[in-house]
């Protein structure tokens, strides 16, 4: 009969306690030139931020209001010289454009929660699809936007 092996001892845990030191002047310096790199985002008055946000809201409305979202997911080819004049499409997209202005401005502002700014961006993105994206072979992609 073969003998089995010993089990190796198991020694206890040690709890191991250690403190974050200070960063050296030569972290210091390297990370302040990093974020020199990434200018902070100018914050605006969670008042003001407030008023851009009913503003987008009521963009949003607007838009919903005046065109026919159905309609433009339904196209689903165009050429450039019908993506220039498309009687459905351009004031569409032309449309967006202020929305999305006011909606880059809410990016970064703290004032804003996470949540909102989500529930804000998943409601442009539905007419942002709506319009599509044009790619190769004069397609519309409607899954991104």
């Amino acid at each position: 009969m073969s003998e089995k092996p010993e089990k190796p001892r198991e020694r206890p845990a040690q709890k191991i306690e250690t403190k974050p030191s200070e960063p050296t002047a030569e972290e210091l310096d390297f990370l302040e030139g990093y974020l020199k790199g990434y200018p902070s985002v100018p914050q605006e008055s969670p008042e003001r931020c407030g008023e851009k946000i009913l503003e987008l809201e009521g963009l949003f409305e607007a838009y919903e209001a005046k065109h026919d979202l159905e309609a433009l997911s339904a196209i689903t080819t165009l050429t450039d010289e019908e993506a220039k004049e498309h009687p459905l499409r351009k004031p569409a997209m032309d449309d967006l454009a202020p929305m999305n202005a006011l909606f880059e401005q809410l990016k970064g502002q703290d004032a804003v929660s996470k949540e909102t700014y989500d529930a804000l961006d998943a409601r442009y993105k539905v007419l942002s699809r709506a319009v599509g994206i044009r790619t190769s072979n004069d397609r519309l992609d409607h899954t991104r936007g």
